[in-house]
């Protein structure tokens, strides 16, 4: 099971049923992949959806994919047509699940984003690159982790109690949105205003009963909290203006 908790009411968050462990994820991200470069002919972004266009005698292969896609991950609507021309599959993710629409498209199909999102993300990488030379990465202190095999963070409870800003950065080794985002944290951290902020990184794969104490059931979730408290969490983003508003809520 994995939850994206909207920031503006975590009370109604959507359940996004994932049932694949990390290692069967990423041997189905592999097959698709394979079944992609074998016979995509092209996809096609919408911001909520993306169409799939495969050469025709991919139809039992593309019929496969569907089924075994929507029994891990029921949240998506899928659509197949087929004709003797080709096979279209159509992906449709509910809007709760905007933020994070990139993330879920991003392993069906190489290039995939939505035109506004590479858009955007070439104009993040230049906002990265400007602040990750105003603050200088590598004077940023190294992260505390929490690998002790139990639902507690090494560490986490006391710097809550200090009434310092604190961020939990949720990772996967796999996980690219997660690789993107940790140098955009990095540079951030390491600039002045968010350099009393404690970070605490939490690995997906090997510390479930911390994700369960913490309710996270994503990859590339940050959470932050102010005097003790949670403030707020978002899941899948790796646009630097949006991460920054984040930490500054905790200040």
């Amino acid at each position: 099971m994995v939850r994206l908790v909207p920031s503006t009411a975590q009370d109604d968050a959507l359940s996004i049923a994932c049932t694949l462990g990390a290692s069967d994820f990423k041997e189905r991200v592999a097959g698709i992949r394979a079944l992609a470069r074998r016979s995509l002919r092209r996809a096609d972004r919408a911001p909520l959806s993306l169409s799939l266009t495969y050469e025709p005698e991919a139809l039992d292969e593309v019929r496969e994919l569907m089924r075994k896609e929507r029994t891990c991950c029921a949240f998506l609507t899928f659509d197949l047509k087929s004709s003797a021309r080709d096979v279209v599959l159509t992906i449709t993710a509910p809007e709760a699940a905007a933020e994070a629409a990139d993330l879920l498209f991003d392993h069906f199909a190489l290039n995939s984003r939505h035109p506004t999102s590479r858009r955007l993300h070439n104009m993040q990488r230049r906002h990265f690159l400007m602040l990750s030379a105003t603050a200088g990465i590598a004077a940023a202190a190294g992260p505390a982790f929490a690998h002790n095999g139990d639902e507690t963070i090494a560490g986490f409870d006391e710097a809550l109690k200090s009434s310092k800003p604190v961020i939990i950065h949720v990772t996967a080794p796999w996980c690219e949105v997660c690789q993107a985002q940790k140098p955009i944290v990095a540079a951030l951290l390491a600039s002045p205003d968010f350099r009393t902020m404690k970070k605490f990184d939490v690995d997906f794969d090997t510390q479930k009963e911390v994700l369960a104490r913490y309710h996270v059931q994503m990859q590339s979730t940050m959470i932050v909290y102010k005097g003790g408290k949670e403030i707020d969490r978002q899941t899948g983003q790796t646009d630097p203006a949006v991460i920054e508003a984040l930490l500054r809520k905790a200040l």
